[in-house]
Parts: structure tokens; C-alpha cells; sequence
């Protein structure tokens, strides 16, 4: 089921309050469900305007959109650093908005000149169109593309798609210290993990891999560890999602406290751990 989302606010407060109206007026008429994710914002030094936590943008940048980077490049025609980043390195998330489904994010507003009317944002063009063509808009605009993407990736969208688990999803999530700032630019080196599901406070750290094997079992073990030092207070649980099961690390798996999820044609089998 596609829906929208908005990474609000805009940059614009009148283009804010715009969204926010017109999203539930489409959801009731026709039955498109909307979510919103809030970037944390400060006043801004003019007047109507605000400032953006940049770290947070990033960090939705690269879970959110640059795992989808192909999709979108295919179905948009512009490149996601150019529509949604400044020559400077600076990101612009603020005011977007998407067609969503369970794998990610199929489309977004960006750059996407025909739905401006003068100088409205394309944001407001774009759900204007949506209020009065409604999912018909959607069939055209996340049309199938071919696409060649790898194994692991099939993996996690078909796990995405049979929705065994829900949640906030994020894709290729970093994580770990291993960043740093210095004079000629910033070094990133931190890890990151295949899929991270988030329900109220138990947060599912998932690996894909074409067969279940140890890299994918010592990765999700590290993972889970350096992710519990950065969210203390939250339950974490693993799993790693694969075509094959191989029965001696299955084994290991149940007794470590990793779920397996064998994912194939029919579906997904779980192979819940010993502490479930």
C-alpha cells in the first residue's frame, strides 16, 4: 500500500501549515494514509523562517533516500544529491515529500518542475494533484522500472514486503564513533546496517545476506552491541534475513539470540531464538 510522507517542516511556515492541511483532506477522500516525520528546528535569523538540525537530515538522507538512490534517479530523472543536497554538502529534506511503500521511498516531490505553478513550492503542487487525481497519480508516477539490484537487496524488499515485522522502517542505518571532523573535511567510517525497524521502544536490527553465514552472524552481534551503547534505553532485537539457512549457525543463532528469517517465494519461515 503506497502512502505519503512529509519531513516537516518546510522551509516556508506558510508552506508548513499548507501541507498539513491538505494531507488529511486527502486521506479522507481517498483513503491515502499520510505520515510525518518531524526534523528538529530552531528560529531562524529572518523573519517566518527556521533552522534544521543538519545531523538529523543526514542521518535521514542516508537511511531514507541514498538507499534508494537508483529507484529514484529512474523515476525522477534527477540525482538525489542534486535534489535534495547544495554544492556545499548541505541538505534539504525540509518541506519534501514522498510516495512511500513497505521496501521505501518510491518517489519524491524534488525538482520535479511540472507540478510548480509560478512560484509554489512543488510540495504543495504535487498534493494538489494528488487531492484532485488521487492514487491514479501514484500508478504513473512509481510505474515498474528495470532495475539490477543485488541479492541482498531482493532479500530485504521481499522481507520488507511480507510485513512480518512493523514499524518505523530505515534502511543502511550507521552506526558506531567512528566519524570524524577535521580540517580538510569529515571522515566517516561508522557501519551500517541493513535494516533497522523501530515499534514504540523494541528496535530490530536487521542483516541481509543470500545464505546465512558467520559474517552475517558476528555482524549483527557487533551491531547490536554498539547500537545498544547509543540507545540504552530501548530493547533491541536481531535477526538476519536470508535465502538459505544453514543449520549449524541456525543453531548458534537460537542460542545467541538472533531470529532467522528464511526468506523465499512462499513467503518467510522464522526461526525464532532460545530467549524469544
Amino acid at each position: 500500500m503506497l502512502r505519503l510522507r512529509y519531513y516537516a517542516p518546510a522551509f516556508k511556515i506558510v508552506d508548513d501549515d499548507t501541507i498539513r492541511t491538505i494531507m488529511p483532506s486527502i486521506r479522507s477522500k481517498w483513503g491515502i494514509d499520510f505520515e510525518i516525520v518531524e526534523i528538529s528546528t530552531r528560529p531562524g535569523v529572518f523573519p517566518g523562517h527556521v533552522q534544521t538540525d543538519e545531523a538529523r537530515e543526514a542521518e535521514l538522507y542516508e537511511s531514507h533516500f541514498a538507499s534508494r538512490a537508483t529507484v529514484l534517479k529512474s523515476r525522477t530523472g534527477v540525482l538525489i544529491k542534486r535534489a535534495l543536497r547544495s554544492r556545499s554538502g548541505g541538505y534539504y529534506l525540509r518541506g519534501t515529500v514522498a510516495i512511500v511503500s513497505p521496501v521505501g521511498i518510491e518517489w519524491h516531490c524534488r525538482g520535479q518542475t511540472k507540478f510548480c505553478n509560478g512560484d509554489q513550492d512543488e510540495a504543495i503542487g504535487f498534493l494538489q494533484t494528488v487531492q484532485h487525481r488521487g492514487a491514479v497519480l501514484f500508478a504513473e508516477l512509481c510505474a515498474s522500472i528495470p532495475q539490477r539490484v543485488s541479492v541482498e537487496q531482493e532479500i530485504t524488499d521481499a522481507f520488507l514486503r511480507s510485513g512480518v515485522l512493523t514499524g518505523t522502517i530505515e534502511r543502511e542505518v550507521k552506526i558506531g564513533t567512528q566519524k570524524h571532523q577535521t580540517e580538510v573535511g569529515t571522515f566517516d567510517w561508522r557501519r551500517k546496517i541493513d535494516l533497522l525497524i523501530r515499534h514504540n521502544e523494541q528496535h530490530w536490527l536487521i542483516e541481509s545476506k543470500q545464505t546465512l553465514n558467520y559474517q552475517a552472524f558476528g555482524q549483527i552481534l557487533c551491531y547490536a552491541y554498539l547500537y545498544q551503547l547509543e540507545h540504552p534505553n530501548v530493547q533491541v532485537h536481531t535477526g538476519i534475513a536470508c535465502a538459505r539457512v544453514n543449520g549449524e549457525l541456525s543453531l548458534l543463532c537460537h542460542v545467541y539470540g538472533v531470529t532467522v528469517f528464511e526468506v523465499t517465494s512462499d513467503g518467510v519461515k522464522v526461526y525464532a531464538p532460545e530467549s524469544a
